[in-house]
């Protein structure tokens, strides 16, 4: 029994560091970065909070006058890591989470197959000052996916 206890300790730990390990990987993301066409612009910035959170903010504005804004989390809980917003204005305000469903070295995929729209959020490096992030899915029957093609600022 005692060696049952200690391969369960053992794994736990193990898993947990592979977790830990896969998470350090979003602070690629910390920083600022926008995307501007025309006279829209969008705007994503992220900051480390601790080991197991970053916290970040998204805006749009066209003219000048906002489209939308959320409160962006990446949280490292036990069994996963999820991506997190609050849209301003949707969900009655409430979070939803997008759980990682794979993760390479440039691109991370988000998926919430429950939910309105977007199912998926992608994550997609070019380089180091260049990323698309994307959002899609089904909304009303029809397949759809916009990409925010963001530079570091």
């Amino acid at each position: 029994m005692k060696y049952f206890a200690l391969l369960s300790l053992i794994v736990l730990f193990s898993c947990t560091n592979a977790k830990q390990k896969e998470f350090e990987q979003f602070s690629r993301l910390e920083g600022s970065w926008e995307m501007k066409k025309g006279t829209t612009e969008f705007k994503e910035s992220w900051k480390r909070v601790n080991d197991t959170l970053f916290e970040g903010t998204s805006k749009m504005t066209m003219d000048g006058k906002t489209l939308f804004s959320e409160d962006l989390q990446l949280v490292l809980t036990n069994d996963s890591i999820y991506y997190i917003p609050t849209v301003s204005f949707e969900n009655e305000q409430e979070e939803v989470r997008f759980a990682l469903k794979t993760a390479t070295k440039d691109k991370w995929v988000f998926a919430n197959k429950t939910h309105d729209f977007p199912q998926e959020i992608i994550y997609v490096f070019k380089d180091k000052d260049s990323l698309i992030a994307t959002v899609q899915g089904m909304e009303n029957g029809r397949s759809q996916k916009i990409d925010f093609r963001l530079k570091r600022k």
